[in-house]
């Protein structure tokens, strides 16, 4: 006989408050992990003779792979559903990171590329978070 745990989520479930806090914790893993490879990008870039036109590129794929760390974070900590988990960081991700613009930057206008950057940052989450409840343990 199979046994079924069901996953619903209710308001009185504890696993929501589990699941925010999953989220929270992803989302500060790829702030971390951001911070840290752009400081090291800065140091690179500082001390050695890299071109300019490097920089964009490689700022995009830091972005991207802090998302994605960041996704793998947030499920590997949750109960189930790694992609929702690992979107859900990307969302909140990409939501600082326009509070963070708009706070910054006083002419901070929204535009077509805000709209790709939550799709990406939801689908490089959610990638995440897909790979880590795959390696979560059981």
């Amino acid at each position: 006989m199979i046994k079924y745990e069901s996953k619903e989520l209710t308001i009185g479930n504890s696993r929501i408050a589990g699941s925010l806090i999953s989220v929270i914790k992803g989302t500060l893993a790829a702030y971390i992990f951001l911070v840290v490879s752009f400081g090291i990008l800065a140091v690179v870039y500082t001390y050695t003779s890299m071109p300019d036109y490097v920089t964009d590129p490689a700022i995009n794929v830091l972005t991207i792979v802090s998302l994605v760390l960041g996704g793998a974070f947030s499920s590997k900590t949750a109960w189930g559903f790694g992609w929702l988990h690992g979107a859900l960081t990307g969302l909140m991700y990409t939501v600082i990171r326009i509070i963070i613009g708009y706070a910054v930057f006083k002419n901070y206008v929204p535009d077509s590329g805000m709209l790709s950057l939550f799709a990406v940052g939801m689908l490089s989450a959610a990638i995440g978070g897909i790979i880590g409840i795959n390696f979560k343990k059981r």
